[in-house]
């Protein structure tokens, strides 16, 4: 009978010995889930968080944004009248150097003539730097 005492003790002290080791693993199972979640925010830190976000929009909003050009963006009439200005200053130095003594394509200034049709070369030339 002793033989069936002890026994019994040891499967009842085996099903409290896995009753606690279930207990135990449960425990740990709940304290890695807390773990894992984040704790909830207080009022302070959700209000710490909106006005960093309003911080953040008011910067973007009143930082320059870069300008974008379109690579195609000359008007149509940009070459003709580039190359209009350029031939039309050759010309015109060409008509003066012709008419010396009568200085024509404008007689009343002279000599200016010529600053007349290297500056309409040179407006001519300045186009072409921005021509796309």
């Amino acid at each position: 009978m002793e033989g069936d005492a002890a026994e019994e003790i040891s499967y009842e002290e085996a099903a409290a010995d896995d009753a606690e080791a279930k207990a135990q693993a449960n425990r740990e199972a709940e304290a890695e889930e807390r773990a894992e979640k984040p704790a909830k925010k207080t009022r302070a830190e959700r209000q710490a968080e909106k006005d960093d976000a309003e911080a953040a929009e008011r910067l973007r909003r009143h930082t320059p944004q870069p300008v974008k050009l379109d690579a195609g963006a000359n008007p149509r009439w940009w070459v003709p009248t580039m190359l209009t200005l350029m031939v039309l200053g050759l010309a015109w130095l060409v008509v003066a150097a012709l008419s010396r003594d009568a200085m024509w394509p404008v007689p009343k200034i002279g000599m200016w003539n010529y600053a007349v049709g290297f500056a309409l070369i040179m407006i001519g030339f300045m186009m072409t730097t921005r021509w796309k």
